[in-house]
């Protein structure tokens, strides 16, 4: 089980990647989302070793879940769009 001060230094690390792409803007969205992917990486590596030695990880499955959702959120398509252009490939006003 881990101790308060490391639950807060990951809820300090999660926060700052964060921080980094709200308001610093220097990192493009690819650099964000493979940032993502290492960090649920290595979530994943914890959430292992824990069910191995039969400790408790939920919150590393909750910080895993958020990780997920924010990753969806980033790398979705836009249905509506694909939709019209899959019926209306070259629709074009008359005027």
């Amino acid at each position: 089980m881990l101790t308060v001060n490391e639950r807060s230094r990951i809820l300090i690390y999660i926060r700052s990647i964060i921080k980094i792409y709200l308001f610093n803007k220097t990192m493009s969205q690819k650099q964000y989302v493979k940032m993502i992917e290492k960090e649920i990486h290595n979530l994943n590596k914890k959430i292992d070793l824990k069910i191995m030695h039969g400790e408790d990880y939920k919150r590393e499955a909750r910080d895993h879940k958020i990780m997920i959702r924010r990753m969806r959120y980033l790398t979705r398509k836009n249905s509506f769009k694909g939709f019209l252009d899959k019926f209306f490939p070259s629709f074009s006003l008359p005027f």
